[in-house]
């Protein structure tokens, strides 16, 4: 079963500082799996958000289905083999924004392991149509797995970690 867990979290130059600024920072880099519905999925996509608009609250959803032979969650390609995942860093200005990075390998999984990929970004006023600059940091939590652990992620370290965070300003 492969299971990807996306955490976003979205905030604009008023949640640099103060009390916004301390909910922003206190979102996680894992969380609980939610139930599954479908017991014959092998590919679950958990994706979280904590934005500013919504005071950081949690939202999330959960999509259960088959896998594929190549999955793209921007900017995040994953290539499925037989017991084996590829993860790579494809970068766009649309999905991360600046500082521009290198696209690059990430790591390789096999079954039983499982990796984070942390990557961070700042939109301009000129890209959101006007509004304040933007940033994002989003964290994917990637494991292939024999069967589905609830607490994989908040309980166990990944096996590989790898972390793009730049200086936004």
């Amino acid at each position: 079963m492969l299971v990807v867990q996306r955490i976003i979290t979205k905030w604009s130059k008023a949640s640099r500082g103060g009390d916004d600024a301390g909910r922003r920072n206190a979102t996680t880099d894992a969380l609980l799996l939610p139930p599954v519905r479908d017991a014959s999925a092998n590919y679950l996509y958990h994706d979280n958000r904590f934005l500013e608009r919504n005071r950081f609250r949690h939202d999330a959803d959960l999509a259960e289905s088959t896998l594929q032979q190549q999955l793209r969650i921007e900017p995040l390609v994953l290539s499925i083999a037989a017991d084996t995942i590829k993860a790579r860093f494809v970068w766009s200005w649309h999905h991360c924004g600046a500082p521009e990075r290198k696209s690059q390998d990430l790591f390789r999984l096999t079954l039983g392991e499982w990796g984070r990929f942390i990557v961070n970004g700042r939109f301009g006023a000129e890209s959101t149509a006007g509004h304040e600059w933007g940033y994002h940091k989003t964290v994917f939590n990637i494991a292939l797995t024999p069967e589905f652990i609830p607490t994989l992620f908040v309980d166990s370290v990944p096996h590989s970690q790898v972390s793009l965070l730049a200086a936004l300003k």
